[in-house]
């Protein structure tokens, strides 16, 4: 009887461990399953491809409400982040922001949650809050040619959309703090 639960024990430590902390697990899509969440990276592909960004430029997506936030990097323009909104399954291109160090962007038509994307050039740089905020780091290897890799490192942070940011004032991007 030991035996057996001896060797259950193990196998319920064994498949409770995971290698992917929570945060990282959730970063595309919570509720989605995998055909859905292949799909959907199928249609931002193509949605990229139709406003000429190559899938292989993407490095990352994140989903927040109804709007898919889809970053690309490329050599010569550096950071890029793409605005889509999903509407009845299907994906509509909202905005784009090109070369990207510090920005927040939003869109007050359609009542967008304001993303910050924050980048520093600085090594040191360990942590980054916004308006007070821990922001997300995302970080991700580029090959730029066959034995040249760049690491781009950025954080982002989410806040509601509001009166202050429709009128340009008081921006998120205003209020950045880099902690060493």
């Amino acid at each position: 009887m030991k035996k057996y639960l001896f060797t259950f024990s193990i196998l319920l430590v064994l498949f409770g461990c995971s290698n992917n902390p929570p945060e990282e697990s959730a970063n595309h899509s919570e509720n989605q399953s995998p055909n859905n969440q292949s799909e959907l990276e199928e249609d931002i592909q193509t949605m990229m491809e139709d406003h000429d960004y190559l899938a292989e430029n993407i490095i990352d997506y994140e989903i927040k409400d109804d709007f898919v936030y889809v970053f690309s990097y490329i050599r010569q323009t550096g950071l890029s982040v793409a605005v889509l909104k999903t509407n009845a399954g299907s994906l509509e291109w909202i905005m784009e922001e090109k070369s990207i160090e510090t920005v927040s962007l939003g869109d007050p038509d359609v009542n967008s949650p304001v993303l910050t994307v924050v980048q520093s050039d600085n090594p040191n740089v360990k942590n980054v809050k916004v308006e007070g905020n821990n922001a997300k780091l995302i970080k991700q290897t580029v090959e730029l040619a066959d034995d040249y890799n760049k690491e781009v490192a950025f954080w982002i942070h989410f806040s509601e959309m509001n009166e202050d940011f429709k009128d340009l004032k008081n921006l998120p991007s205003e209020d950045v703090e880099y902690i060493d």
